[in-house]
């Protein structure tokens, strides 16, 4: 595991990796829900390839770590766990807990989305269920400002010609509102669907702005490549 820290200046680079505690899977995993909430990192779910790797099918995963800081030590704790294997769903970090929405596993595609929070002090992780994605969606991105949540692309099936058009968001503030808190779609970029894109949220000198960046789809050639896309769409909350 890898860290950044934005506050090592120097005349070389602005931005410095460390290393902190290795993941306890030394497999490692791809397809994770990772965030920060209250100063710990979690990792959730995720898949891998069993050694040796040719001869296995995926696995996924509903194991939870959570990193944590003790002093100058790094600590991860385990022994938590999802309600099922889960992998490849969009993921934000939130005052209120990491939110994971969508994702896969091996027979499906999940529209499902729940806060992942760390309690600090009982060192334990606790999930609480939101309203569901407007529909099954993996491969996605999201990104937050303030307290609304954007979602971006991804596919509703196991199967890139099911890429969307999607830009959905949720508005955190309305959490203790259950007959308030819901999914709202937004105009779709002027652009064609996509899944595996980027999505981030940045200040353009005036506001902060949704960004949804590149991604694949399928093209619309009678040779039915998959198309990799490098454009960029600018969203004005």
């Amino acid at each position: 595991m890898v860290a950044v820290s934005a506050d090592a200046f120097s005349e070389k680079a602005m931005l410095e990796w460390s290393p902190l505690a290795d993941l306890p899977d030394t497999l490692g995993r791809s397809g994770v829900f990772v965030g920060v909430h209250n100063n710990a990192l979690i990792v959730a779910g995720g898949t891998n390839f069993p050694e040796p790797v040719w001869e296995n099918d995926k696995q996924w995963y509903d194991d939870i770590y959570v990193l944590s800081q003790d002093g100058d030590r790094w600590q991860w704790h385990d022994g938590f766990s999802l309600p099922r294997p889960l992998g490849y769903g969009a993921v934000v970090s939130t005052p209120y807990g990491v939110l994971c929405m969508g994702g896969n596993d091996a027979e499906q595609i999940y529209d499902e989305v729940f806060l992942l929070s760390w309690d600090s002090v009982e060192k334990t992780i606790q999930r609480r269920q939101l309203p569901s994605l407007p529909r099954p969606c993996a491969y996605s991105a999201a990104t937050r400002i303030g307290d609304v949540v954007y979602l971006a692309g991804g596919m509703s099936e196991e199967d890139l010609h099911t890429a969307m058009a999607n830009f959905w968001s949720l508005d955190l503030s309305a959490l203790d509102a259950p007959d308030v808190l819901e999914w709202k779609p937004l105009p779709p970029w002027p652009g064609p669907s996509r899944a595996f894109n980027l999505v981030a949220a940045q200040h353009n000198g005036h506001e902060y702005g949704v960004y949804v960046i590149s991604g694949r789809r399928m093209s619309d050639s009678e040779d039915g490549r998959v198309e990799f896309l490098t454009d960029v769409y600018e969203f004005s909350p």
